[in-house]
């Protein structure tokens, strides 16, 4: 069974619980600052190969509508980090109308112009 993780979130927001489904369009929390970089808000989001996030493996999640960049923030997370910041090049992947993104992207929705 797949499973997914959701990490960086304000204290307090969550708004589901184990179990509960959601849809595209439903809150599940607030985004806060409580990763690396703590300055900004970011999120952090992983689909799992199993419910257990040290046994299991990243997933490909496909996107629509979305614009991601470099992140500046992710940059300065590493500045005086001790570990090595990991290599995102070629973190973003368009095929057809989905985007598969990595590690290090700042992204946001944007509307459909259909």
């Amino acid at each position: 069974m797949n499973a997914s993780c959701v990490g960086n979130l304000m204290r307090d927001s969550v708004k589901v619980k184990v179990g509960d489904r959601v849809k595209q369009g439903d809150i599940i929390a607030k985004c806060g600052n409580s990763g690396y970089a703590t300055e900004e808000p970011c999120l952090y989001f992983q689909l799992l190969s199993s419910k257990n996030f040290y046994l299991s493996t990243s997933l490909p999640i496909a996107f629509i509508d979305i614009r991601a960049e470099d992140s500046t923030a992710y940059d300065s997370a590493y500045v005086n980090a001790r570990e090595k910041r990991p290599y995102t090049q070629g973190n973003l992947e368009v095929i057809g109308n989905k985007i598969y993104i990595g590690r290090g992207l700042d992204v946001e929705n944007v509307k459909r112009t259909e």
